[in-house]
């Protein structure tokens, strides 16, 4: 049984009850997914680039790691940079061997800036870039892993 105080206070405020009950039957996200499968595709514009990375090792290496990178709609000069940690920098860079850059069609040209940083220019809106990070003998222990 509904006591006199809920009762009024549902009598009061029943047209704010009623729009939110309506509001959740008929109205829709902007963007429904469907499929949960759809949330790891959803792309806002056609424009929007691609990026899709494959890393490979090698079992009878594994030190060495290669990495695919493929871009789509990308345009035709970009630049690609490794990221650096600001309190254990251990600078992969140095590590980078083969850094190629393949278009379907047309030329490719490639720059390194800085260190880390790399230019790309190509004729096409689709590229892969592809590098091998070879990584040196671990040390044990290494210096961030030491205790006080």
């Amino acid at each position: 049984m509904i006591s006199h105080k809920s009762y009024i206070y549902i009598m009061r405020n029943w047209p704010l009850i009623f729009c939110f009950v309506m509001l959740s039957v008929f109205c829709e996200a902007q963007n429904p997914l469907i499929n949960l499968a759809e949330g790891m595709q959803s792309r806002f514009s056609d424009k929007q680039a691609i990026i899709d990375y494959t890393l490979t090792v090698d079992t009878s290496d594994l030190s060495a790691l290669t990495v695919q990178i493929k871009l789509e709609n990308i345009s035709d000069t970009f630049r690609l940079a490794m990221y650096a940690h600001p309190l254990a920098d251990d600078k992969y860079w140095r590590y980078v061997e083969n850094l190629t850059l393949n278009a379907e069609e047309g030329n490719t040209v490639s720059f390194r800036e800085d260190s880390a940083l790399w230019r790309f220019v190509t004729h096409n809106r689709h590229a892969t870039v592809t590098y091998k990070i070879h990584l040196p003998p671990s040390r044990n222990p290494r210096s961030a892993s030491k205790p006080f």
